[in-house]
């Protein structure tokens, strides 16, 4: 006999009496940092890959840019100056770089600083993927990242 998937499950019994400490509660905790900045949901930087089409984390600096810069939670410490051009600025270099970090999966005992993050930046302005602005703490895509062509802000 064939069950039937659209049946309502019936439990022998009661699920709400089940352990907290399931593997998948140990996930969802693990999908959740807390920091300085609060908790950190790690599912919101999910994204699809286009070339392989799986969903993975930010692996460039401009993805993750993209996505902290859409995040409404994150205004304080990296925002748009002009959402047309492309032009952002970070509030809080610190911040960005230790969030970075964590969302990246960095598992270092040193924490990543601004210092090291500016680092990363001046190579994405080899690559084109971001371009200089003669402004402090402000960036702009450049056209390797896709801006313009392949996206644009949320």
């Amino acid at each position: 006999m064939i069950p039937d998937i659209n049946a309502q499950l019936t439990f022998d019994y009661d699920p709400s009496t089940l352990p907290v400490s399931t593997k998948k509660s140990q996930k969802k905790c693990q999908d959740r940092k807390s920091t300085e900045l609060g908790y950190i949901n790690l599912d919101e930087w999910f994204f699809i890959d286009e070339s392989s089409g799986q969903l993975c984390r930010p692996k460039l600096l401009h993805q993750f840019f993209r996505r902290l810069l859409d995040n409404k939670d994150y205004v304080h410490i990296a925002a748009y100056v002009d959402k047309k051009q492309g032009i952002f600025k970070l509030y809080d270099g610190e911040a960005v770089a230790k969030l970075w970090q964590i969302v990246k999966g960095r598992k270092f005992k040193s924490v990543m600083t601004y210092k090291s993050l500016a680092r990363g930046i001046r190579h994405c302005y080899k690559q084109k993927s971001l371009l200089k602005n003669p402004n402090h703490f402000t960036f702009q895509f450049g056209p390797a990242s896709g801006f313009g062509t392949s996206w644009l802000p949320a």
